[in-house]
């Protein structure tokens, strides 16, 4: 399904906004080839700098399921074969500094330091199935706690296992 921005009741991201390639080649999500899947439309689009995800479900048991895609930095091997001249920025290939967030569900930290070094890299699909409760009609909350860079978010799957 789309995403959608959450309201009381029911789902949806809060904060951030949809990724778009620098240029307007297209007006969201990324036209690069992703590696590890073949559900490349999903990791082809994402929203960045999101703050929270949230679930407004039963309390009970339920595995959730993050899916993530860096999709602004090249791989190494990507950005020498287009860097013949030398200038990355000019074959459009230039990396950022870098990108490292946590992921707390329910206030616990699930996903602590994703970062584009260890556990996110370039072009990869990833994906992290994290066990929560949902207790006390809180329903599930996702805080997305950004060190470096901003958050990113690609899919979100949660199954309710009782």
């Amino acid at each position: 399904m789309p995403e959608q921005e959450y309201t009381p009741g029911g789902w949806g991201y809060v904060g951030g906004k949809v990724y778009k390639l620098p240029g307007e080649r297209l007006p969201y999500g990324s036209d690069r080839d992703i590696l590890g899947t073949g559900y490349d439309a999903l990791y082809e689009t994402q929203r960045v700098g999101l703050s929270q995800f949230r679930l407004d479900v039963p309390d009970g048991e339920y595995e959730v399921t993050l899916h993530f895609a860096e999709l602004e930095a090249a791989p190494a091997a990507e950005q020498l074969v287009y860097n013949l001249a030398g200038n990355s920025a000019a074959a459009g290939a230039t990396p950022k500094a870098g990108r490292s967030f946590s992921v707390l569900a329910n206030g616990v930290a699930a996903l602590p330091n994703l970062s584009t070094a260890t556990t996110l890299p370039a072009l990869q699909a990833v994906s992290y199935k994290v066990p929560v409760s949902a207790r006390g009609g809180r329903g599930i909350i996702l805080d997305f706690q950004p060190q470096t860079g901003e958050t990113i978010l690609n899919g979100l799957q949660v199954k309710r296992l009782n």
